[in-house]
């Protein structure tokens, strides 16, 4: 197990799962990952896909909630 960060503004708790690998998730849902590369990071969705390259952690994970927020509105409805 990875280490764990509180809870960001956005509710979403981060986990290095392995060196240079974040999995954002809110309560027992997985929002999705980010990865760290050469220039920066990319943020991928639930479903592994990409939704955004960003030079910072913060922007990536940001990417990440918010395709999670849209992924979760679908299915709500």
């Amino acid at each position: 197990m990875g280490a764990l960060w509180p809870r960001n503004d956005d509710g979403a708790t981060w986990r290095l799962s392995e060196p240079g690998m974040y999995v954002g998730t809110a309560g027992s849902v997985t929002l999705g990952y980010v990865i760290d590369v050469s220039d920066g990071f990319v943020a991928f969705d639930a479903d592994a896909r990409p939704v955004a390259r960003c030079r910072s952690l913060r922007a990536a994970k940001r990417a990440v909630c918010a395709a999670g927020a849209r992924s979760l509105a679908r299915v709500d409805r």
